[in-house]
């Protein structure tokens, strides 16, 4: 039976509670990422590592408790989509990022092309009655990612957290880890592109069948 995907409907279950209030939890986080003092930008990084461990906890408890639904099916990834580009963005946004501004907006439009096509993919697939799966690709993906901007957080909470009280280490400064966090964001857009390419492939082979 082909489900239209206008046909969605809640559903309320534990699972899509969890996947709502992360997508409520991405304003918040970008509010308190966008102030100035380093211990509102801490509470920023704590809500999104909460927001990162609902989207390990959602889709399990939606299988454990045989729960999974079409809503869940695609709010999930949409909510994963959009905590992940807004970090990213609000990053390329700091100072510390500024001589990297033009590879931060490549690195950027990349990712969010392959998020929005892949969007657009599940709606239509959903469309046909045939909903994506989530890949092993795309569950690495959404990991290496999420790594990659906890990192990142944490090392600018730490950074001036320590300026704020006087104190210096070695190595630990811009100089030395943005250009390693830079090295991760283009693994990061490098493993998007190959996810986004094996759905592709992937829908492909289907159709043939």
């Amino acid at each position: 039976m082909r489900t239209n995907w206008r046909e969605i409907r809640w559903k309320s279950t534990a699972a899509n509670y969890l996947t709502v209030f992360r997508l409520l939890l991405v304003p918040l986080f970008a509010w308190l990422f966008l102030t100035e003092h380093y211990v509102l930008q801490l509470i920023a990084t704590f809500l999104f590592i909460i927001a990162a461990i609902t989207d390990a906890i959602d889709g399990h408890l939606a299988r454990k408790r045989n729960e999974v639904t079409q809503f869940g099916a695609f709010l999930d990834p949409f909510a994963d989509k959009l905590l992940t580009l807004t970090a990213f963005v609000l990053i390329a946004l700091r100072k510390e990022f500024s001589l990297l501004l033009v590879n931060m907006v490549v690195y950027i439009s990349l990712i969010a092309a392959r998020e929005i096509g892949i969007t657009m993919l599940r709606i239509w697939a959903i469309d046909r009655g045939q909903p994506l799966v989530t890949s092993l690709w795309g569950k690495m993906k959404t990991g290496i990612q999420l790594t990659t901007l906890i990192g990142t957080l944490l090392y600018f909470n730490l950074r001036d957290w320590m300026r704020a009280h006087g104190i210096k280490i070695a190595y630990l400064d811009d100089q030395t880890v943005v250009p390693v966090l830079h090295f991760l964001i283009v693994i990061c857009v490098i493993v998007t592109i190959i996810s986004g390419w094996l759905y592709l492939r992937n829908l492909s082979f289907r159709k043939k069948q």
